[in-house]
């Protein structure tokens, strides 16, 4: 198991050591502290792209479009190092795409049916009467 020990220094003795202040000498462990925990056990690709992806349990009074706006307004704002970049994702991400393959279906399904309606009736004319009738 890992004890921290790097070059025969633990973190203990890190924070027994104490610090010179203006105050006095100061503990390192009165004002830090540590824990292990565990490494990510794999890299993310989205597109050869290797990727990081934020995550949070948001409060009950918040709603993820209010996060996500104040999130997004903060990293379009930030200068990134040359070879990152940032995209938006998430829960508003997802429904706006499900939205959006929604509305594709629903066309694809009015040609179909217009398509299924013009062989039934043999008529071009006909089955727009009978779309338009349904719409209205």
């Amino acid at each position: 198991m890992f004890d921290g020990a790097i070059d025969g220094v633990t973190p203990n003795e890190i924070l027994d050591m104490r610090i010179p202040t203006r105050a006095g000498s100061v503990m390192v462990g009165t004002i830090a502290n540590y824990n292990f925990e565990s490494a990510i056990s794999n890299i993310s690709r989205e597109n050869t792209n290797i990727t990081v992806r934020v995550e949070s349990d948001i409060e009950q009074d918040l709603t993820p479009d209010i996060i996500q706006s104040q999130f997004t307004s903060f990293a379009e704002s930030y200068q990134y190092p040359s070879g990152i970049s940032f995209e938006v994702g998430g829960e508003t991400q997802e429904n706006a795409d499900i939205i959006q393959a929604t509305g594709v279906a629903f066309i694809i399904a009015l040609v179909l049916i217009y398509a299924i309606l013009i062989l039934q009736f043999n008529s071009f004319l006909q089955p727009v009467i009978i779309m338009y009738s349904i719409v209205m």
